[in-house]
């Protein structure tokens, strides 16, 4: 209706493009069998599984708040539940599980012990104590796409910052022979171990990465690739970076994230 209706050159707004990438590249389908990243729907599906274990948990009380205060008083006390429909909030619940780990570990293994203390079948173990690696490394390229988001979304943003933003993410994250920064390392921590080299990455990371590439291609890059796109695309916002200090040498940059 924007386009042909109206006769408007519309462009969705950045936020709706990554939900779609993140979506597709986690393999978020009405039935697994048409997920497009099997091993990713299982993670969200055992993650969903972890939250729900340790907040319906009536038998274990408060114990999980208690471990919580003991490493940190003050700290937060719950984890984040991860919603189908608010894929753009998939880090917060990533980083949360991240930094609840050891708490997390403890809780299930005492929920273990009290069933048999109890003389009771034993509980499912920690759905997901196998893939804290896998949720480091994907954290790593969620982190960067939810600061877009943040970003696109500030009162006082402006198009050629998210713009810049996007293509910073075609170089970094986007790109399968760039290594992935850990977005859970303090600063403090020494610069050797900030990035997981592509050598060293997950299968499930690199399946996952590839998706998410090949969907934010897709859903915004083809407009600079596609004849089609190209001829019903605005580029008002290229046209205004050309005014950015760091883009006056278009050899430089812009043409090197066209060639990518």
């Amino acid at each position: 209706m924007m386009t042909k209706g109206i006769g408007l050159q519309w462009e969705w707004c950045m936020p709706h493009l990554t939900k779609a990438a993140i979506k597709t590249a986690f393999g978020s389908a009405s039935q697994r069998k048409a997920s497009k990243n099997l091993p990713a729907t299982d993670l969200v599906s055992r993650i969903a599984s972890t939250t729900f274990a340790v907040r319906s948990n009536a038998s274990m009380g408060s114990l999980f708040s208690e471990l919580c205060e003991m490493v940190n008083a003050g700290a937060t006390t719950q984890l984040i539940d991860h919603k189908e429909h608010k894929f753009m909030g998939f880090a917060k619940v990533f980083r949360r599980l991240l930094e609840k780990w050891d708490q997390l570990e403890d809780w299930f293994q005492e929920r273990i012990d009290k069933a048999i203390r109890e003389r009771k079948s034993a509980p499912e173990p920690f759905p997901i104590a196998d893939y804290k690696m896998n949720l480091l490394q994907l954290y790593g390229l969620l982190n960067p796409i939810m600061a877009l988001n943040i970003k696109s979304q500030k009162e006082d943003t402006n198009q050629v910052d998210v713009l810049l933003s996007v293509f910073r993410l075609r170089k970094t994250i986007l790109d399968e022979t760039q290594p992935v920064k850990d977005k859970m390392r303090a600063p403090t921590d020494p610069p050797l171990f900030f990035f997981y080299q592509v050598r060293d990455l997950t299968r499930l990371v690199n399946s996952t990465r590839a998706l998410l590439a090949k969907s934010f291609h897709k859903t915004f890059f083809i407009r600079y690739t596609d004849h089609a796109r190209i001829r019903e695309s605005s580029f008002i916002p290229e046209v205004q970076m050309l005014l950015h200090p760091s883009l006056k040498n278009q050899d430089v940059n812009l043409a090197k994230i066209v060639r990518l």
